[in-house]
């Protein structure tokens, strides 16, 4: 797991795939779970795990901050990735935690197309 977290954050020489911020390198973190920050370099899956296919297998792990890994929950990527620049032009710094009233706005939003999707279903 830590082997692919350095592979991702050497590919993409430190930059969080989401916020461009910048990720503490894996190889100097301190280990253990009291000593991650919300810039820690985490592999965030692209397409959820269950949809995927031997095409876009090789291709669905980019290395995120965990700031951005957290606030993203089950949203889609491409989806978060524009909810997340709208948001760095308000304020919500690179490798941060989502400050209170976006993780609202996040909440809603995915709540809104699990309503939608259920409604589909009916």
């Amino acid at each position: 797991m830590r082997k692919k977290r350095i592979a991702l954050y050497d590919a993409q020489r430190g930059a969080c795939a989401i916020c461009d911020g910048e990720m503490v390198d894996p190889r100097t973190e301190p280990q253990g779970m009291n000593n991650i920050s919300f810039a820690s370099c985490t592999r965030d899956h692209v397409i959820p795990k269950v949809r995927v296919t031997e095409e876009n297998k090789h291709d669905n792990s980019k290395g995120v901050c965990r700031g951005c890994n957290n606030a993203r929950g089950s949203m889609d990527f491409e989806e978060f990735l524009r909810v997340r620049k709208f948001f760095l032009k308000r304020g919500w710094q690179p490798c941060t935690k989502a400050p209170k009233d976006v993780r609202r706005v996040i909440s809603a939003m995915v709540l809104k197309k699990r309503l939608e999707r259920r409604s589909c279903l009916m």
